[in-house]
Formats: structure tokens, C-alpha cells, sequence
């Protein structure tokens, strides 16, 4: 892992000798200065970046394709491509709640933590919402073909909604409530001068009062 002062626009501190693959993923709590990152080789590590010390979680066997902090520090989730999520307790530092998604595997996340709700999108362009807190399948969100391999995922809880990206550079929008796709947006193809039109990363925001 690399910490970076964007201001500088330079690298002001590397984390080393904690995966034995690439690191597909990061997610940094920074008021208590802990990291939990995800790789290709089915590890997951919990970094003080202070310190630079690591502790190895146990559980994924393959790649790591996302993971999430809870703002107060007491849980995480991470998903794998094997379709399993895995929520972690830092108090106790294990895994204490494990989920499989049978539909498909897991690219991506976003959670809720007050409510312990999950969505991960999954390569054959759905979603699927769970319920962490009682480890169940709340409902699954597809599209029926008009969206392919969900590679990223951000939601509005509050007001009901999600977009995901993918690789092939579709976008969609979701109805959380409805549980279903309610729009789709397609990038131009071919791109020109050879350009990759995949969705790696969204960002929602709120406009206007």
C-alpha cells in the first residue's frame, strides 16, 4: 500500500510485505488510522498506517474484490469472486459472520451500516441486497441482459437508489425499494483512439436542497 499527500502530489509513506498478490482493493479509516485491503491472492489485511503493521485476516481463498469500513471501526466486509462476503469484527480481529452468494460472484460493494445492508454486484450485471445482520437474502436486481459484469456500485440509502458501472461501460440506475433497474446508460462504441470505456469507480452526490 502507498500513502499519498495529494496536495504534494507525492508518496509519503509505502506499506510492504503484506500480500502476495496485487491489491485489487483499499478502504482507510482515518480518524483511528487503520486500512483494510483486499487482494488477488484471497488476502485480506488490516494495516495500523502509523505503524505500518499488519494483521492477516483469514478466510478468502481467491481474489478480493472489494471491501468496506465501518466509520466507527468496529466491522468490516469484504467480497470475494468465489461469491462469499465476510463480515469482520476488529474487536476480536476474525471473521464473525460469513454470506454466499449463490447467484453469482462478488465485484463490488456498498453497505449500510446502520441498517447492516449489503448490495454487490456480481459479471452478469445484477445486484443482490442482503441483510447482514440476520444473513440473509433480502433480493436480487437484474436487468435482463441489458447490463454486463457490474465492476462498481454506489448508493443513496436515504433516498432509496443506486448506480453501478461496468466493464463494458454501461451505467444503471436501481430502485432499492422496487428492486429493480429503472434506467441504463451505454458508452459509444468503438471508443475512439482504442480508449477502455469500463466504469472502474462512482461517486454519488446531492444537488441542489
Amino acid at each position: 500500500l502507498a500513502i499519498w499527500d495529494v496536495d504534494a502530489q507525492e508518496c509519503v509513506k509505502a506499506l510492504h510485505g503484506g500480500h502476495h498478490g496485487p491489491v485489487q482493493c483499499v478502504a482507510a479509516s482515518w480518524g483511528v488510522g487503520k486500512a483494510l485491503s483486499g487482494s488477488m491472492d484471497g488476502g485480506v489485511m488490516l494495516w495500523d498506517l502509523h505503524t505500518g503493521t499488519r494483521i492477516p485476516m483469514q478466510g478468502h481463498m481467491v481474489w478480493v474484490a472489494d471491501v468496506a469500513l465501518d466509520p466507527d471501526f468496529r466491522y468490516g466486509v469484504s467480497g470475494s469472486i468465489d461469491g462469499m462476503l465476510r463480515v469482520w469484527d476488529f474487536r476480536v480481529n476474525s471473521c464473525v459472520r460469513t454470506v454466499r452468494n449463490r447467484w453469482g460472484d462478488v465485484k463490488c460493494l456498498a453497505v449500510e451500516w446502520d441498517t447492516g445492508k449489503v448490495l454487490s454486484g456480481n459479471a452478469s450485471g445484477g445486484l443482490t441486497l442482503w441483510d447482514l445482520v440476520e444473513g440473509r437474502l433480502v433480493g436480487f436486481l437484474e436487468t435482463a441482459g441489458a447490463c454486463r459484469d457490474v465492476s462498481c456500485v454506489a448508493a443513496d440509502w436515504d433516498a432509496g437508489c443506486a448506480v453501478t458501472g461496468s466493464q463494458a461501460g454501461e451505467m444503471a440506475m436501481w430502485d432499492l425499494k422496487g428492486l429493480e433497474c429503472v434506467q441504463v446508460w451505454r458508452a459509444e462504441d468503438p471508443q475512439p483512439g482504442g480508449f477502455d470505456p469500463e466504469v472502474k469507480s462512482i461517486a454519488l452526490a446531492q444537488v441542489g436542497s
